[in-house]
């Protein structure tokens, strides 16, 4: 997108979790816009669906704090992964 058309009345979102802050999101956070990553979409997509399935409503605030970053090691049933570009998941729990 040319950046000639962010404006700061505008809110952006970029899909894309790796790198979390792409150029589409750096550009239009500099001109103001409102943003959304891709991290952010994915959490918020899996709390609604989350809600709709169950009649259950998520803690996103939880989502948030226990969401595992791209390539960062994680610990979960007690052995060690690594969450790996689209296949990265959020974690359930950190030990």
């Amino acid at each position: 997108m040319p950046e000639a058309l962010l404006r700061r009345d505008l809110w952006v979102a970029d899909a894309v979790y790796s790198p979390l802050w792409t150029p589409l999101l750096t550009a239009a956070k500099a001109k103001g816009a409102s943003v959304m990553t891709g991290r952010d979409l994915a959490i918020y997509q899996a709390a609604d669906a989350f809600e709709l399935f169950t009649g259950l409503k998520p803690s996103t605030v939880e989502m948030e704090m226990h969401s595992t970053p791209y390539g960062e090691e994680i610990r979960c049933d007690k052995r060690s992964v690594k969450a790996a570009g689209d296949k990265a998941a959020f974690a359930i729990k950190r030990y």
